[in-house]
């Protein structure tokens, strides 16, 4: 059984995907096929979708070192997060080395307060790791950037 996040938006009793992303999802479901869903509403749609937002635009200007084998959005994201201060650790069996494990981002995991800390905390890390070392971004043109993230709906 595969599982996925959708986002949907509620119009009467029709329910439509809340971006292109989720439509392309929702486009993955034969038609006629029943889904199980159980919902949540999401503690601020638009600003969570703003921190994923930012999450793919940085990815797309994050050129890594040509010995890294191949870029992978979800080792990135997480590599952020960590970056920023949010992780958990253990030790892998394997290496016996210490592992960090990024946070979790999801609705259930934190509150309003702290996902908006969490935020200005990547968006730090992803002005110094990437805008201002990698391209050599002013502060003004990062936080162009990121205003003009927060017109897109």
């Amino acid at each position: 059984m595969s599982e996925s996040v959708v986002y949907l938006q509620k119009f009467g009793t029709i329910f439509q995907p809340a971006s292109i992303h989720d439509f392309e999802v929702a486009k993955s479901i034969p038609s006629g096929k029943t889904i199980k869903c159980r919902y949540t509403i999401p503690r601020n749609y638009k600003f969570h979708k703003l921190v994923f937002d930012l999450f793919r635009f940085a990815y797309e200007e994050w050129e890594p070192d040509e010995s890294v084998a191949k870029k992978s959005f979800d080792s990135f994201r997480e590599d952020l997060v960590i970056s920023a201060g949010y992780y958990t650790t253990s030790v892998s069996l394997i290496t016996n080395q210490v592992k960090l494990t990024a946070e979790s981002l999801s609705y259930a995991s934190m509150s309003e307060d702290r996902f908006r800390q969490v935020y200005s905390d990547i968006k730090n890390v992803i002005w110094h790791k990437i805008f201002q070392f990698k391209h050599n971004y002013t502060q003004a043109e990062y936080d162009r950037v990121i205003n003009q993230l927060w017109s897109y709906d």
